[in-house]
């Protein structure tokens, strides 16, 4: 769904003279993301970057991405299309209680432990005279918006730039207006936020130093509509970001009375900003452009991409936290101490928590229990017509990791998993078809009800536990890449083996304390 202004904008297009296949487009619903984590490899390469992002697409993301090889060993990917391994990310949202306390603000769609991913929008805007739209070289990389802007008189006006950043705030009966900053109140459907980027190329340069003087926005009032100006001749497809976030839970006594602030400590809303690393099979890329109107269709993305990965699948393509720092939860500071920066000046570059990235990830999303004898062994599915662990369960709104094991171990078992944050079920083996799936974390984040700071499970996920052999090592699973995703389709996507990859995703829930029988 777009803002009102991107409507009339595609209405228009229907309507106006282009190059043959100008006006096809798609929309690609990311069910999930990858990981919540100080990285970017744009700006930050290699480094703790100054704050959040939620990051969504190819699990070969990392905090170094030195070319577009990297992207190519994914073996799984938090957005649907099986050809399209690039990375998506924004900076998180958050919520200041009155306790002065901060809060992540969930997506629309989150809950039962799985989080929610973005919408991003790929459509032709070839002008009259045009030969096509291309698609992104290999290796190329862009960003949009500014992380320390804090104001924006321009919003409305001939300047397409300007006009690139917005938030909408969408009730259930009605929308209002889209706006350049922030709506410091309560939306009862969601705060919309949409990032629109340039789309004007200087035909040569895949990512400067900057990071954007590459890329330029259409000369005139459009953001993404237009002619490119003389420095940037080269039209590229339209990508936009369409994210929603939902405040329901984070009311106090029904009333909003705290203040929305981006991670990097912006409460204006004018900072918001996106990244983007292209990992398309670019001939692939090129031809869906110019070929595929699947419009805001979901179920039409088949007939132009072929076999999607699904919904599951997407929630389960997750990579576990390096940095060990909490990013969601009742938190006392925004992650790395970015202070709160209001405006209308732009932003001071402040120093903020500085951290190292450990050779091996932290135990995040499980508990290092091989001191008791029981090693974890990753994120299980429960999503068949029977539970993949039958042989005994129970339930305790008091439930930790070390109960379910305990118990388990009593029963005589030797595999334990833990599932809606109170739910243990045990057996002595679990079903091929919903074992942990070598390169995909999984989507365990629910936390246990007897003691948040440990993982239960999600819904329809298991956090298992296997008991040691006797004379066997007792070691936890690591996470390595699996397969890279295959070339079904006649493309150019690498299929050389993919190294081990130190890296996977992080955190929290809403809790779901429901036993299922």
């Amino acid at each position: 769904m777009h803002f009102t202004t991107s409507l009339a904008l595609l209405a228009s297009a229907a309507t106006t003279t282009l190059a043959a296949s100008s006006g096809n487009f798609f929309r690609i619903p990311c069910a999930g993301r990858l990981v919540d984590e100080r990285s970017d490899p744009i700006i930050s390469p290699g480094t703790v970057s100054q704050h959040v992002h939620e990051i969504a697409g190819g699990n070969a993301f990392n905090f170094s991405m030195p070319s577009y090889n990297t992207t190519q060993e994914s073996s799984c990917s938090s957005c649907p299309i099986k050809k399209d391994l690039s990375n998506y990310w924004t900076p998180k949202l958050y919520w200041k209680a009155s306790n002065g306390s901060f809060f992540d603000v969930p997506r629309l769609g989150e809950g039962l432990g799985q989080r929610a991913g973005m919408t991003v929008y790929y459509y032709n805007r070839a002008q009259k005279g045009q030969d096509h739209v291309q698609a992104f070289p290999a290796g190329f990389r862009m960003l949009a918006g500014d992380p320390f802007k804090r104001s924006n008189p321009g919003f409305g006006g001939n300047n397409g730039s300007a006009n690139a950043i917005q938030w909408q705030c969408l009730h259930s009966q009605s929308h209002e207006p889209a706006m350049g900053g922030l709506p410091q109140k309560y939306c009862d459907y969601a705060y919309r936020a949409a990032i629109y980027f340039p789309s004007c190329w200087d035909g040569k340069t895949l990512d400067p130093p900057d990071h954007s003087s590459h890329m330029a926005y259409p000369v005139g009032p459009n953001y993404d509509n237009g002619d490119c100006p003389s420095t940037h001749p080269v039209k590229l497809v339209n990508i936009f970001f369409e994210v929603d976030y939902v405040m329901n839970s984070l009311l106090e006594n029904g009333e909003f009375t705290g203040q929305l602030v981006l991670a990097q400590g912006d409460p204006t809303g004018y900072g918001l900003h996106g990244d983007f690393i292209n990992g398309w099979d670019v001939p692939y890329l090129q031809e869906k452009i110019e070929t595929c109107n699947a419009g805001d269709t979901e179920a039409d993305l088949p007939g132009c991409f072929g076999t999607l990965f699904t919904d599951d699948e997407q929630h389960a393509c997750t990579l576990p936290p390096m940095i060990d720092e909490p990013t969601s939860g009742e938190l006392k500071a925004l992650p790395g101490n970015n202070p709160i920066q209001g405006g209308p000046a732009t932003a001071p570059n402040v120093p903020i928590k500085q951290m190292n990235i450990p050779a091996t990830p932290p135990p995040v999303d499980y508990k290092d229990m091989t001191s008791q004898g029981w090693s974890y062994q990753g994120c299980a599915s429960d999503t068949g017509s029977g539970r993949s662990l039958s042989g005994a369960s129970t339930s305790d709104k008091n439930m930790t990791i070390e109960s379910c094991l305990a118990y388990c171990s009593g029963k005589g078992y030797s595999l334990a998993g833990i599932e809606y944050g109170d739910e243990c079920y045990c057996d002595n083996s679990i079903p091929q078809d919903q074992a942990p799936v070598k390169g995909q974390w999984g989507g365990c984040y629910m936390p246990c009800a007897g003691d948040a700071t440990e993982t239960c499970g999600a819904g329809d996920a298991l956090s298992l536990y296997k008991k040691c052999g006797s004379g066997t090592a007792c070691t936890n699973a690591g996470f390595e890449l699996g397969t890279p995703v295959p070339d079904t389709d006649g493309g150019s996507t690498s299929t050389k083996v993919r190294k081990s990859h130190l890296e996977r995703h992080r955190k929290r829930a809403l809790r779901h304390a429901q036993f299922a029988s």
